[in-house]
């Protein structure tokens, strides 16, 4: 949040018009209070110049130098000596009738609005037939104590509903409940649930603005965490994910709120139907892959990790299965090995098949275990120099002599592996000849 603090701050009715400032118009209330606050000229321009008073955009120090023949450090002087100037007790208090409208104004809604929001009431209160360009007013009071927030609000510096707790709490439950709603109506309906509260600590607080629900997400991490502004509608962090995030982070969300496995093809019916246009099944296939917290259970299905829920005990026993397995002879095991054995306990907790365990360990399990390739499990040092399970059997022939039976072969792959028995005949078309020789019927 940027802002510049003012010296001295006119308060509510302090300070009274005097002759000289011409409250006729905005501009003609600037430019009257510049000439009686700054003699010189030339100084009055490059402040008005830097400033962008009266123009569409506000140069930089650079563009104003340029302009005026000097350096951009002698312009950052004249400014700051002209705002010294301006500040001047007497004179400050010349504009206290527009300082005072600014602040009553920000304090009604919440404490802070958008520069088009404040420029509309001033102008009202003033009768002004134009109202002041929302840039133009914003810089202004920029520059004399107003702060700002973003890059189109103004704020003031201490409300009591800017650091209220509850207003916060308010917002992230109402949100909750809604799933996305309007900015415009998300400030109204966290006015009705907060405004006995607001109005215990501030009496003249008669609404709430949309830039106070953007001021909330923007400044509090914790409320930024559970909910999302984007082009003039609030969402909770899951519905932005849904509709409007990354793919894959949206993936995340479908199968979160399902909370059962989906496949793939549901989910990219699902994504179709929440985005307003056509995911295809391959390119939601793909992204899949890439989302968090999702894990693979089997048959094109995928489910989020947050719905499966083991006891570290539970994972400590599996874990500790595949330790008992692992050893110099065995450098892989399958997962169905501690699937089988462990299944009724693992289907209770909603791993229901051995791409699920191997998939929830994978992400959440022991570092001293690799997952390399489903449905292999290893430790973690030979994952590092990851031998070929072409190798694991040239080697097991090898420490048996260099020929064996097919009963042999057959024992080492489903029994100590514990790979599924059809495995075998992959293997047999998919070794080198000079291996698949050795292994005799």
């Amino acid at each position: 949040m940027s802002a510049v603090k003012r010296s001295r701050r006119v308060g509510p009715r302090q300070g009274k018009p005097v002759a000289g400032v011409d409250f006729g118009s905005f501009k003609s209330m600037v430019e009257s209070w510049l000439a009686e606050g700054v003699a010189n000229e030339r100084d009055r321009k490059v402040f008005t110049m830097r400033l962008g008073l009266w123009k569409k955009e506000q140069p930089t120090l650079n563009e104003c130098g340029l302009k005026m023949g000097m350096s951009r450090e002698r312009v950052r002087q004249i400014v700051n000596m002209c705002v010294e100037q301006l500040e001047e007790e007497d004179h400050f208090a010349k504009l206290a009738p527009f300082w005072n409208a600014c602040e009553q104004t920000l304090f009604a809604w919440g404490g802070v609005m958008s520069a088009e929001e404040l420029s509309e009431k001033v102008a009202a209160e003033f009768k002004w037939k134009q109202k002041p360009e929302p840039r133009i007013l914003r810089t202004f009071l920029l520059h004399f104590g107003f702060e700002g927030f973003g890059e189109q609000d103004v704020c003031l510096a201490e409300h009591p509903c800017l650091e209220a707790k509850k207003v916060r709490e308010d917002l992230i439950k109402l949100i909750e409940e809604t799933a996305s709603m309007p900015v415009a109506k998300a400030a109204s309906a966290l006015w009705d649930r907060s405004k006995g509260a607001c109005r215990a600590k501030a009496k003249k607080v008669r609404g709430f603005s949309e830039a106070l629900v953007r001021y909330l997400i923007d400044t509090d991490e914790a409320v930024a965490e559970q909910v999302v502004y984007e082009n003039g509608t609030v969402f909770t962090a899951s519905q932005w994910d849904l509709e409007r995030g990354f793919v894959a982070s949206a993936v995340s969300a479908i199968l979160d709120e399902a909370g059962r496995p989906m496949h793939f093809t549901e989910i990219a019916d699902e994504l179709s139907k929440r985005r307003g246009h056509k995911v295809t099944h391959r390119y939601a296939y793909n992204r899949i892959w890439l989302a968090e917290d999702v894990v693979p259970v089997g048959r094109g299905k995928f489910m989020h990790l947050k719905h499966m829920a083991p006891s570290p005990k539970l994972i400590t026993d599996v874990e500790q299965w595949f330790f008992d397995h692992l050893n110099d002879e065995v450098k892989y095991v399958a997962a169905y090995g501690a699937f089988a054995v462990y299944r009724q306990r693992l289907e209770k907790v909603g791993m229901t098949t051995p791409e699920s365990l191997y998939g929830w360990l994978k992400e959440s399990g022991s570092k001293e275990l690799a997952y390399p390739r489903f449905p292999h499990v290893c430790r973690a040092e030979h994952a590092q120099r990851r031998v070929p399970l072409r190798k694991v059997i040239e080697e097991f022939i090898d420490r048996n002599g260099g020929t064996v039976t097919w009963k042999q072969f057959e024992e080492y792959v489903v029994k100590k592996m514990h790979l599924r028995r059809y495995f075998l005949q992959y293997l047999m078309k998919n070794l080198p000849a000079s291996v698949s020789s050795r292994i005799k019927d």
